[in-house]
């Protein structure tokens, strides 16, 4: 009987260990979190990706720590780009901003998020909130309606 008891004690501190272990992310501003891995990551709704589970629940939220830097069609991780006390959020899930940069999250058929970084320069800048002006592009709720 005692060892029973010293049995459950120790599976109800394990368990309440494991419940106390930090988040995988941690909130840095908006939607910037950190990773355990130390990478900067953007959290957004999930509005085209079906769970892979049998089920087909919808994942509720994406977190991405790579875009594609239009302008050198290069892939880079945003803790080398990201200017986190200037960073900010022009339009929920689609636009985000800081210092020198646009960060854009285009939603295309069910599975195919885009995203993409873009240099910001004199000639870069929000007719409104859906619509991104560049000096080769326009932009609609983050996909390219001119070129």
């Amino acid at each position: 009987m005692e060892n029973t008891k010293k049995i459950i004690l120790a599976l109800f501190i394990a368990t309440l260990a494991s419940c106390n272990q930090k988040d995988e992310y941690t909130l840095i501003k908006e939607n910037l979190y950190e990773t355990t891995d130390d990478q900067i990551v953007m959290k957004f709704l999930n509005k085209n990706v079906n769970h892979p589970s049998k089920d087909n629940k919808w994942k509720d939220t994406i977190y991405q720590s790579h875009f594609r830097y239009e302008s050198i069609d290069s892939v880079v991780p945003l803790k080398d780009i990201i200017d986190i006390k200037a960073y900010k959020i022009i339009a929920p899930d689609t636009y985000f901003e800081d210092e020198n940069h646009i960060y854009i999250n285009a939603h295309y058929e069910p599975g195919e998020n885009q995203f993409k970084v873009i240099k910001k320069d004199s000639l870069t800048f929000f007719i409104n909130k859906d619509t991104l002006k560049t000096i080769s592009k326009t932009y609609y709720k983050g996909n390219v309606i001119t070129q």
